[in-house]
């Protein structure tokens, strides 16, 4: 039987970290080439979120699909994945992108549903001053910042159980049944192997016997 053992604090917020900014790297740079200081366009604003939707979708589906539900950033700190119950192999995949795809996926649709065509034209204007343009912008500047201040509230409470808990289990973990382990294995015997035992003197106790007189 192998055993693993949980992930420290440290290099699982390293692998996150790094995820964050493989993510937000590509993004930036996509978002260079769009050149949008220029002009927004509907086609550019359109195709610049269908492509960052995918590049999502690529680094966390499709990379931990090939990698066993690892990530890039998991993968480069030689960490693994491991379920803790018998479900299905792309359940757990879509399950463990919750923080990451599935939220951004969701920051997607509310600007697709809330920007209304005529108005991305004008968005930088609409970014500088919000109190004063319509109810969905307001709307949705509003529901964004709450989201993303929630999901910041998850992110820090996932952290936090990590550091305070025995076992190292982080939120995520309890809730989608997996654990975040490090590649190295060992077995059973292997641990017990471990202990040692180191042979110490012991001072025996020191035995008085006391002769009794009966009187006769």
């Amino acid at each position: 039987m192998l055993l693993h053992k949980n992930s420290s604090f440290f290099r699982r917020f390293l692998a996150n970290s790094i995820d964050f900014a493989v993510f937000s790297s590509i993004i930036l740079i996509v978002y260079k080439l769009f050149n949008f200081n220029l002009q927004i366009t509907m086609s550019k604003w359109y195709l610049f979120l269908s492509i960052n939707l995918i590049i999502c979708f690529i680094l966390f589906i499709i990379f931990p699909w090939i990698f066993n539900l690892r990530s890039i950033g998991v993968f480069l700190t030689r960490l693994q994945i491991l379920q803790t119950k018998n479900s299905n192999y792309f359940a757990q995949l879509f399950k463990n992108a919750f923080p990451s795809f599935w939220f951004y996926a969701l920051l997607t649709v509310l600007f697709l549903c809330f920007i209304k065509p005529s108005e991305i034209a004008n968005l930088h204007n609409l970014v500088n001053n919000i109190n004063e343009q319509s109810w969905n912008i307001k709307f949705l500047t509003r529901l964004i910042s709450s989201i993303v201040s929630l999901w910041t509230l998850i992110n820090l409470l996932n952290y936090m159980l990590i550091f305070i808990s025995k076992n190292k289990l982080s939120l995520y973990e309890r809730v989608f049944n997996y654990r975040v382990v490090l590649i190295k294995h060992f077995t059973l015997t292997e641990k017990m192997s471990a202990f040692k035992l180191v042979p110490y003197t012991v001072k025996l106790p020191e035995i008085i016997f006391i002769k009794e007189n009966h009187g006769e």
